[in-house]
C-alpha cells in the first residue's frame, strides 16, 4: 500500500483512490480498523455512505484524534486494549478487505 514517508506520492495517492473507490461501491458495510484517520476525503465519502444507509463500523487507537470524523457523523469505536491499535484494515460488504 506504499505506506512509507519516502514513498512517492503518486504511489499513496493511487491507495488513497483505491480506498475511495471501496467506499463508493459498499452496498451495504464498512468496516475499518485504523490507527489514525485523518484524510478529510475518505471522512467525507464515508460520511456520504452512511448517509446513503451503509453502516459504517470504525475502530481507532485511543491516542488519536478522531474529532473530524465526529464532526461528520461517524462514530470510532475506540480500541481498549494494551499497546498501540496500529493496524489499517478495512472490509467492505463482508466479502472484501484492503
Amino acid at each position: 500500500s506504499y505506506p512509507g514517508r519516502n514513498a512517492p506520492l503518486e504511489k499513496k495517492h493511487a491507495v488513497k483512490r483505491a480506498v475511495i473507490e471501496e467506499i463508493r461501491n459498499a452496498k451495504f458495510s464498512i468496516v475499518g480498523y485504523l490507527y489514525s484517520l485523518n484524510d478529510f476525503e475518505i471522512i467525507l465519502e464515508l460520511a456520504e455512505r452512511k448517509k446513503q444507509g451503509v453502516k459504517i463500523e470504525l475502530f481507532g487507537d485511543a491516542d488519536t484524534d478522531y474529532e473530524d470524523c465526529i464532526k461528520q457523523g461517524l462514530d470510532v469505536n475506540i480500541w481498549k486494549g494494551s499497546g498501540i491499535h496500529h493496524t489499517k484494515i478495512w472490509f467492505f460488504d463482508e466479502s472484501k478487505m484492503f
